[in-house]
């Protein structure tokens, strides 16, 4: 299985569950991980010839679950994060200065409902942007249940969806990761909030070290 494989997996596991279900689409799935519906339906006729995943149709779509010998994949992938980061996962970085658009956004009334919603707090209107190890960040996210906010669009203009990860900040405020489907950034600068106003809370200085688990 190469990393893309691996991604997929990771993918539907967080959002069918170890033993649960999943009513979907190609195409909620495709806007999920940013690729074609033409990758997703390829993508599931491997994993079902593989025995990897147990595919039905519905009438709406089809029906997911995970096959055992998926589940035995993903313990195998757990137990090489466990010995490569430790047995508690955490990702660390460096604070530095955003692009400034952060306030824009978390202002805007569609995004605040559904972190309410998803998150359980509104954030506070501004991000904090972190320099990390890209590779740290996607096995760091992997671990982490993956919610979506959608985007929606007003008379000016269309504001994308993204992705958030529940987090908890410096050992103690409770956050979110997100990730927006339109960034200038990869995942080598991970954006943080939170329903406090963070460089205050922690008397942050861009340069400080920031850890995340």
């Amino acid at each position: 299985m190469n990393e893309k494989d691996h991604y997929f997996l990771l993918y539907l596991a967080r959002n069918i569950g170890f033993h649960g279900t999943m009513e979907t689409s190609t195409g909620k799935i495709a806007k999920g991980l940013d690729i074609s519906q033409q990758t997703v339906s390829r993508k599931l006729l491997e994993f079902a010839e593989e025995g990897l995943i147990i595919r039905s149709v519905t009438s709406t779509g089809m029906k997911l679950a995970l096959a055992e010998k998926s589940r035995e994949k993903l313990r195998t992938l757990y137990g090489e994060l466990q010995t490569l980061f430790g047995k508690q996962l955490t990702l660390s970085g460096i604070l530095k200065d955003g692009l400034g658009e952060g306030r824009f956004y978390m202002s805007q009334e569609q995004y605040k409902k559904q972190f309410q919603s998803f998150l359980g707090f509104v954030p506070y209107q501004g991000t904090l942007n972190i320099s990390v190890d890209k590779d740290a960040a996607v096995a760091f996210v992997a671990t982490k249940k993956q919610l979506y906010i959608t985007g929606f669009s007003t008379k000016e203009r269309t504001f994308g969806g993204l992705k958030c990860y529940s987090v908890l900040i410096a050992k103690k405020i409770p956050g979110a990761v997100i990730v927006p489907d339109r960034t200038a950034h990869t995942l080598e600068t991970i954006e943080l909030i939170a329903a406090v106003n963070l460089r205050e809370m922690l008397e942050l200085e861009n340069g400080k070290k920031i850890t995340v688990q």
